[in-house]
């Protein structure tokens, strides 16, 4: 069980003998690198959340990674091999979102209705993306189904009349469907309302997503619509 970077077994008491914190003086707060136990199977790569799981605000300087090393808070992410805004990942890859692609002075930033949300997948334990493309979508849920990654999330656009409606999931949104192998788009289908952060699922054939108006809807093949856009 973990804690940020602390690691506990399971009556809750705090695991001994982990790798020290290091550079604690750092404005990044330290880093933590989690050693393997191939005893017990554990090859000590974890998802982290820098700000927590259930934080849907897209900040600048925080993240998902799926690696074994916790890495403060360094919104630059040294050493860390693959990490973004959200991710899902399998025994091979980790897939994600990056959302702030520009760089603006010393930050990262996102520019509304531009070139959209730069979409990836990483092989792991290496430093260079398999493939990466850029999508208009607002990607808010996630989730690997076999060959499939399925997303969600409002429309990359910026409506005069509410600028802020994507950004405040009131102008509908999309599901989409592309491939793990390159990230070809399949098929997408449009919502009435945006899922709530991190909210899909794939079970038995299907996809489950919770939305922002407190429904979950479920998914067969036959709901997608084949698209060439």
């Amino acid at each position: 069980m973990y804690l940020y970077q602390e690691r506990f077994r399971a009556d809750l008491k705090r695991l001994t003998g982990q790798s020290p914190m290091r550079d604690m003086r750092s404005e990044g707060g330290g880093w933590r690198f989690y050693d393997a136990a191939p005893q017990r199977g554990a090859a000590g790569r974890r998802l982290i959340a820098t700000s927590g799981l259930l934080d849907d605000s897209y900040n600048e300087g925080t993240f998902w990674t799926y690696s074994q090393r916790w890495p403060g808070w360094d919104r630059r992410m040294g050493r860390v091999p693959s990490y973004g805004q959200l991710l899902v990942f399998d025994d091979r890859a980790t897939y994600g979102v990056h959302v702030f692609t520009d760089d603006i002075r010393v930050r990262r930033g996102f520019t509304p209705a531009g070139k959209g949300y730069r979409l990836f997948a990483r092989p792991h334990d290496q430093n260079k993306d398999a493939w990466s493309v850029f999508v208009p979508v607002r990607i808010r849920a996630m989730v690997l189904a076999g060959e499939t990654l399925f997303f969600a999330g409002p429309p990359d656009v910026v409506p005069p009349d509410d600028p802020l409606g994507p950004f405040e999931t009131r102008d509908g949104a999309v599901l989409w469907a592309v491939s793990a192998a390159g990230g070809k788009k399949l098929a997408e289908t449009p919502l009435e309302t945006a899922p709530v952060f991190d909210g899909l699922i794939a079970a038995a054939g299907r996809l489950y997503l919770s939305t922002t108006d407190r429904r979950v809807m479920c998914f067969e093949a036959a709901t997608f619509h084949n698209s060439g856009r």
